[in-house]
């Protein structure tokens, strides 16, 4: 039986207009308090025609989280949805036998759970209470399930998005070893939801912060659209000296069927991007591991030649080895590893070499239709790239990145990718000391 978790949160938190303003939240319960791993979360709020008494506004999914302070737990709601029309809680006790109405009576006006008998009950009293309300239960009733009985495509992208959070813990300073703060974005603590993104699981247990919500992202207007806003996640992390970095992704809803990962990484204070995008190699008939293209690397060629790069640096700290901030990074399709925090190893290549290579017809390229890019062939100009710790400390150190106008420009990528069929992470560093200086 599903078990049923009261909640209670202002209803401007949850609905404003009959609008839903936000599909999930964080919030804590007292230790004391004890909370089931799943329940089905009925979401209440002050009636806004009876002040003195609450209503069930509306039903989401409830998850508890294993970060627990002195005094409380955490849990998350998601996947929420207005019930069609508030329900009293007066009037579900009404509907109350004598001998369960004691257990759920504390519920008008206290968060939660509720014993099985009890669960049963206020299932059955909203059910007849609002027509929507069975659905709306059944549908936020669902376990997730375990990540080795997902498909292998799923656990392949959950490495990549893994993999990027991983760059951004090295990028932005917080580091990935024991003790240090960017270890837990890549082995979270919670429970992995593989329905759901890694950064989504990772938040969850994390930090304090809610999820960022359309007027936390109004200060980057001018580098994330309208759709890009609408249409993603995130979370808040504080960096040392007083800086902060904004971490959200799209929230797809097939993770199935998503093809792949992009990171895109912004220092607003040197006002410098770069974008890495995540390219697969496949097995050979021979048992070596190689690139070949793919129908979307000829498109991403064209944008990247669109881009406008800025002609010459106008600062010491704007100097770059390469004006060319777009860069792959080949990897071999990896299984999902819950408790690694180790980066995948990878060729990152510039994508205007790729572009060379790929108008090439020297057979020691291979370029056009056989561009073959390999992981270990001394044969091929491939050997010449950059590994994990070459490409994140030139970007730190500034010596790789977009600078200028050519940084004004990455915004435009962001819409279409945010509508891709890829997996679109965004950082925005803002406000942390850096070497690099424009």
């Amino acid at each position: 039986m599903t078990a049923i978790f009261i909640d209670h949160q202002p209803r401007d938190h949850i609905a404003f207009n009959d609008k839903l303003v936000r599909d999930s939240y964080t919030d804590s319960a007292p230790i004391g308090n004890d909370l089931p791993k799943y329940a089905v979360a009925v979401i209440c709020a002050r009636s806004s025609s009876e002040p003195t008494s609450n209503e069930a506004i509306a039903i989401g999914s409830f998850r508890r989280s294993v970060r627990v302070t002195s005094f409380a737990r955490r849990y998350e709601v998601s996947g929420i949805s207005l019930l069609r029309r508030p329900v009293p809680l007066d009037a579900v006790l009404d509907r109350m036998s004598p001998q369960i109405k004691p257990h759920v009576a504390p519920a008008r006006t206290e968060k939660g759970a509720l014993p099985e008998g009890s669960s049963t009950a206020v299932v059955r009293a909203l059910s007849e209470l609002t027509s929507d309300a069975a659905d709306l239960i059944e549908q936020a009733s669902g376990y997730p399930t375990g990540t080795r009985q997902i498909t292998e495509a799923r656990r392949t992208l959950l490495a990549e998005e893994k993999d990027i959070l991983g760059l951004i813990a090295e990028i932005s300073g917080l580091g990935r070893r024991l003790g240090q703060p960017g270890r837990a974005l890549m082995t979270p603590p919670d429970e992995l939801d593989p329905r759901r993104t890694l950064l989504e699981t990772a938040w969850l247990g994390y930090n304090d912060e809610d999820a960022l919500i359309e007027r936390d992202m109004e200060r980057f207007d001018g580098i994330l659209g309208q759709r890009a806003r609408r249409n993603a996640r995130g979370m808040l992390i504080p960096l040392r000296g007083g800086g902060r970095l904004t971490v959200l992704n799209t929230n797809k809803r097939d993770l199935e069927t998503t093809r792949g990962s992009d990171l895109i990484y912004y220092h607003a204070d040197r006002h410098c991007g770069i974008l890495v995008q995540y390219k697969r190699m496949k097995r050979d008939p021979d048992g070596g591991w190689t690139y070949r293209g793919d129908p979307q690397l000829a498109a991403q060629l064209r944008s990247m030649r669109a881009l406008e790069v800025g002609k010459q640096p106008g600062t010491v700290g704007q100097y770059r080895l390469s004006t060319q901030p777009h860069y792959l990074k080949i990897v071999r399709p990896s299984d999902y590893d819950g408790q690694s925090a180790e980066l995948m190893k990878g060729l990152y290549l510039p994508l205007d070499l790729v572009g060379l290579m790929h108008e090439s017809a020297a057979d020691t390229t291979r370029g056009g239709d056989n561009l073959r890019i390999t992981w270990d062939d001394e044969r091929w100009p491939t050997q010449r790239h950059l590994n994990n710790t070459d490409f994140t400390q030139l970007f730190r150190d500034g010596w790789i990145g977009s600078y200028g106008t050519t940084t004004d420009e990455i915004r435009s990528w962001l819409e279409p990718l945010f509508d891709a069929d890829e997996l679109i992470t965004v950082a925005i560093a803002e406000g942390t000391s850096v070497r690099a200086r424009t």
